[in-house]
Order: C-alpha cells, then sequence, then structure tokens
C-alpha cells in the first residue's frame, strides 16, 4: 500500500484509530489512573462523536470510576448509561454494546430504588432480535478469535447471545421479586391499618363503656341523695295534654286509649 494511501486511511475519523485511542484510555484505567483514562476518554468521544467504541469506552471508565468515587457515584454511573445508551444508537446492530447497555441498567436497578428492571428488559429483547448483529469481534468485545470457543462468527455472536439471555433471565426474576416485594409492603400497611382501626374502635367503645358507667353512677347518686320528692314527682309526671298529643299519632290505638285514660282521670 502506497505510504499516501495508508495516510489517508489512518485519519483522525479512522476506527483503527479510535481503537487505539480508546485501547490507551483503557490502559489508564487499569493502571488505575482514573483521571487520565477519563480526560483521554472524554476527547476521544469530542474527536469521534460518531464512534460507538469510543462512546461505550468512555462508559466503561465511567461505571468503573464509580466504584471508587462516593462522592460523585450515582453522577458516573448515570453518565456511564447515557454514553452506553448512545453507543447503541451509533450501533444499533451491535449486540455487544447492546449487552454492556443492558448490564449497565442492570446495575442501576440494583443500586438505585427507584430505577426499574423493565429497561434491562427491553434493551436485551432488542438485541436478541436483531437480524443480523455485528461480529462482536468488529466491536473489540472482549473476544479472543484463538479461542476455539470464539473461533467463528456464529460461535461470538452465540456467546454474546446466551450472555444476553442470562441477564434478561436475572432482569425478570428481579423484576417479579420487586414487585413481591411491593406487594408485601403494600399488604403490611394495609394490616397495619386495619390493626390501628381495631384498637382505635376498641378504645372508643371502652372509653364510652366508661362514661356512660360514671353518668350513670352519678345519676343514680343524684337521684339517690340529693333529688327531692317532690322533684321526683315532678320528673316522673305526664300531663294530659301531653298523653293525648302522643296518642293522636296513632289514630287505631289512640281511640281506645283515650277512652281508658278519660275512665282514670274521673
Amino acid at each position: 500500500m502506497a505510504p499516501k494511501k495508508l495516510i489517508q486511511e489512518l485519519t483522525s475519523s479512522s476506527p483503527i484509530i479510535t481503537t487505539i485511542e480508546c485501547n490507551r484510555a483503557l490502559q489508564f484505567l487499569q493502571s488505575e489512573n482514573h483521571s487520565e483514562a477519563l480526560k483521554l476518554a472524554r476527547s476521544i468521544v469530542s474527536g469521534h462523536p460518531k464512534s460507538a467504541l469510543a462512546h461505550t469506552t468512555l462508559a466503561v471508565i465511567l461505571f468503573s470510576t464509580a466504584k471508587s468515587s462516593k462522592a460523585r457515584k450515582r453522577e458516573h454511573v448515570a453518565s456511564a448509561v447515557h454514553y452506553a445508551e448512545r453507543a447503541v444508537a451509533l450501533s444499533p446492530n451491535s449486540i455487544s454494546f447492546s449487552l454492556f447497555h443492558a448490564a449497565l441498567l442492570f446495575k442501576l436497578a440494583q443500586k438505585d430504588a427507584s430505577s426499574d428492571y423493565e429497561p434491562v428488559i427491553r434493551e436485551c429483547e432488542r438485541a436478541l432480535c436483531i437480524k443480523n448483529p455485528v461480529d462482536p469481534l468488529e466491536d473489540h468485545f472482549d473476544i479472543d478469535e484463538n479461542d476455539p470457543k470464539d473461533s467463528t462468527v456464529e460461535l461470538r455472536i452465540g456467546r454474546v447471545k446466551r450472555n444476553l439471555k442470562e441477564l434478561l433471565k436475572k432482569a425478570k426474576r428481579q423484576k417479579l421479586k420487586k414487585v413481591v416485594d411491593i406487594s408485601k409492603k403494600i399488604q403490611a400497611i394495609q394490616d397495619r391499618k386495619a390493626e390501628i382501626q381495631t384498637k382505635f374502635l376498641t378504645a372508643k367503645q371502652s372509653f364510652e363503656r366508661k362514661l356512660n358507667s360514671k353518668v350513670y353512677m352519678r345519676a343514680k347518686d343524684y337521684w339517690n341523695n340529693v333529688m327531692s320528692l317532690e322533684a321526683k314527682k315532678e320528673l316522673l309526671s305526664v300531663g294530659i295534654e301531653d298523653l293525648n298529643s302522643h296518642f293522636n299519632k296513632n289514630k287505631a290505638f289512640g281511640a281506645k286509649a283515650k277512652e281508658v285514660l278519660a275512665e282514670a282521670v274521673e
């Protein structure tokens, strides 16, 4: 190949250059130099905004950095998910990048109570439905072509698909577990509410019984020891007009009652 043609191929937009740069960033990460790894990875994404590999590399470094950065852990994890999602958008037929994106979503759902496993399930199912997936070797996805298990495109794609299926199963189990936990918590709240209501009604009834008992005892004491005989008679007396008024409400019964009353008065 002519030097001029080689130089043209190895421009800043070349996937080869991107791969070399990404490997350098990952080497910084392996040396635990997170700041340099992040700096270089961000620079690569800026220089190669349409490179799915560049975005995935930055996502890997952000997620690894989150483990050692408590202060910015949530921020780094959220950013990692964002760049992994961007990588999938740039290379929608890559099951390797989809697997990494889904794995990050799974980690996020485990760490963040407000997150759900549904996005993991959707991404895994989407990736498994890709008709013509990219060879994982082209994505530089943890593949050793010298390994007999990864010696062909079919074997490499099959391995990634198995990982996707396994992650899909885990996500569905965790989603179901979360639903069951929520149901148990709701039931516990409802049971507690019923318990409180029962205790309240029991206490109310007990209070009313005590109150009625006290009122009865005071009334009895007043009747026996305070109230005069004349006052008792006046209280128990019923006027003729009052009885007539009462009997008028029931004409059939009232006629006979008035007759009896008249005889009693005479």
